[in-house]
């Protein structure tokens, strides 16, 4: 049952890089730290699975999961699925996006057995703020409003699906380019933005978690 204090709940956390923690040690990724808070709180929860690969598309992670049978048989008391910046970056279309999102949410339902605030869906951060994208001379306006395109999929379908949603690119924005938050590839993120993103994952998963 959830928020049994004689079981260790199992977590789930799917994506790409900004899941991996591309270009930090591991232990620094926000599925990791949010363990480590949700811990502090008294949550007894460890990461069961990472499922998440720098680079991965919406389609390549189906076909990963396809590949493990969507994990047929296992289930997860949280689950936070971030993707979607690869789409956009090679310029996929929104609407495959979409119905690769669709896919996922109902793959992640069953996951978590129906309980669909189990479930945590993070929105693409901008990585037109960062040093890198004015390395590779990409138009910083541009790049935000096809992000924003994608986000509004993002939440429509977490919402209709009953997650949660948790917005980071408005701060992301103002943030993400600085030197303090940017890992050595000056692209991805560094732990100071990914401790954020955990602390306020915590944030709304610790009733959720506590709850029977």
């Amino acid at each position: 049952m959830m928020g049994d204090n004689n079981r260790v709940l199992n977590y789930l956390a799917l994506g790409d890089s900004y899941s991996v923690g591309e270009g930090i040690d591991p232990k620094d990724n926000f599925p990791n730290l949010l363990v480590k808070q949700l811990n502090t709180k008294g949550i007894p929860i460890v990461m069961d699975r990472l499922i998440a690969k720098t680079g991965w598309t919406t389609g390549e992670f189906i076909e990963a999961m396809e590949q493990k049978s969507w994990l047929e048989g296992e289930y997860y008391d949280c689950i936070t699925l971030l993707i979607g910046v690869n789409n956009q970056y090679r310029g996929l279309s929104k609407q495959a996006y979409a119905e690769d999102l669709e896919r996922i949410a109902v793959k992640c339902l069953g996951l978590v057995r129906g309980n669909a605030d189990r479930v945590t869906v993070l929105s693409i951060p901008d990585w037109g703020v960062t040093p890198f994208a004015r390395e590779k001379a990409v138009d910083p306006l541009q790049t935000s409003k096809s992000i924003d395109a994608f986000n509004e999929l993002n939440k429509e379908i977490a919402v209709k699906s009953g997650f949660l949603f948790l917005d980071i690119t408005e701060d992301y924005r103002k943030r993400g380019g600085m030197p303090e938050c940017l890992a050595p590839d000056q692209l991805h993120p560094s732990a100071h933005i990914y401790r954020h993103w955990a602390n306020l994952l915590a944030e709304m998963q610790e009733d959720k978690l506590q709850s029977p």
